[in-house]
């Protein structure tokens, strides 16, 4: 190897490779489950180096590789065993580190069974303290078990929650601390109005490849709901803001949240207002027609039933299934007026699922007669559209019968090919 070539390793979380400067690599294996290192260079061998978890050995490894590799590389010679990491043997060809589980698995599986047995004192002390020393993925995994017998620990859960706001990409990437926590305060009914509202608006930028990219979308609707379940006084003014979010998982979690609120007379103008602006995203409009079906039942059938017919196939395909969801009554008519106008078109499988969604005699009376006498094309969209509920095998067997009745060999074969797709 070149006198002075330096010898890097990538710190991340798992085994993975070290990088030679001058042009040689090492690579990695596993032998007889030890990691061992090994280089692709053949001027001078490499001694070769057995590690175990990055995680715990790379501040070591790393300090010694950086400077002591193209000494003893030049001379050819053993390095003193004060150059290698704690555990690690000077022999040259080994550093003898049993591979084994990282320190961060060891403390997610101590996490678990001290959860199956949190009633012994020993294992609400470990709850408690990883709760308040802990990263974020490790108290969303006691977070998610807690119920309402957990009334100790739910208490950890406010100061976790500030406490994973501090240097938040290193200690909760994506939020999975913090959305954790936060639903567990709302599952259990906690009243933590300051955690609440602090994460409605908060914003967290992580790096990605060529830029930056907002991890806490999904924080903020969580929150946003939180403070509608426990009926804060001002949280329709936080999930309105929700509505105007650049996030489209936070505009969608405010849409529901303002169903979920019931208060028609504010609720009602903020998703007439966004669903008249419009969204760059169809699932956000989708979920407005949703939210003001719930609010404003058949009064609002004609507005959402008007996008039906809009040029964007997806903003129709929206507003069918929100009013088949709907289940109101009233919303057979405008379906089969939008789908005997439009004459079949893109979105007529959608249409005729949303009757089928409906769950309704007479719609499914009209889907079956489509099976029975309609074309083809307007036959094998009502099959698959029935088949939602293949579950009904009374239903199951009427369609069989419907398209029995066709005398067309083909209605049959799209049936069974359906209900294999379920096999």
């Amino acid at each position: 190897m070149l006198a002075g070539m330096s010898i890097g390793v990538t710190p991340i979380s798992v085994p993975s490779s070290i990088t030679v400067a001058a042009g040689g690599s090492l690579t990695t294996r596993s032998v007889g489950g030890v990691w061992i290192c090994s280089s692709t260079r053949r001027e001078k061998a490499v001694p070769r180096l057995a590690i175990s978890s990055v995680a715990s050995t790379a501040p070591h490894m790393s300090h010694w590789v950086s400077t002591r590799a193209s000494t003893f590389a030049e001379a050819g010679s053993t390095p003193p065993a004060r150059w290698f990491p704690r555990r690690c043997s000077s022999r040259v060809g080994s550093c003898g580190v049993a591979a084994g589980r990282s320190r961060f698995e060891q403390q997610i599986e101590g996490v678990r069974a001290a959860l199956a047995a949190r009633a012994a004192p020993g294992s609400a002390t470990l709850l408690g303290k990883t709760l308040r020393t802990g990263v974020g993925h490790v108290i969303a995994t006691i977070a998610d078990a807690l119920d309402e017998s957990d009334a100790r620990l739910l208490d950890f859960l406010p100061e976790s929650f500030v406490r994973l706001l501090d240097d938040p990409v290193k200690r909760d990437p994506g939020c999975r601390g913090k959305v954790a926590v936060v639903k567990a305060l709302d599952r259990t009914e906690q009243r933590a109005f300051e955690v609440f509202e602090r994460g409605a608006r908060y914003v967290q930028n992580e790096p990605v490849w060529g830029g930056k990219v907002d991890t806490a979308a999904e924080l903020r609707g969580v929150c946003g709901m939180a403070l509608v379940h426990a009926r804060h006084p001002r949280a329709l003014v936080e999930v309105a803001l929700l509505l105007a979010d650049r996030e489209h998982v936070a505009r969608i979690a405010g849409a529901r949240a303002l169903a979920v609120s019931g208060d028609r007379p504010a609720a009602e103008p903020l998703l007439r207002l966004r669903i008249a602006i419009g969204d760059t995203e169809s699932e956000v409009l989708g979920e407005c027609f949703a939210a003001l079906l719930e609010l404003a039942g058949v009064d609002a059938i004609d507005d959402v039933a008007a996008y039906l017919w809009d040029a964007d196939d997806a903003i129709a395909q929206a507003a069918a299934l929100a009013l088949g969801g709907s289940r109101l009554p009233g919303v057979l008519a405008v379906l089969r007026a939008a789908d005997e106008s439009l004459i079949g078109g893109r979105t007529r499988a959608t249409r005729l699922l949303a009757m089928a969604l409906l769950r309704d005699a007479e719609a499914w009376a009209y889907l079956l007669g489509l099976v029975a006498s309609g074309s083809r094309a307007e036959a094998e969209d009502a099959v698959r559209a029935l088949l939602t509920f293949r579950h009904d095998e009374e239903l199951t067997a009427r369609v069989r019968a419907a398209a029995q009745q066709s005398g067309d060999a083909h209605r049959v074969a799209v049936i069974a090919e359906a209900l294999a797709e379920d096999g």
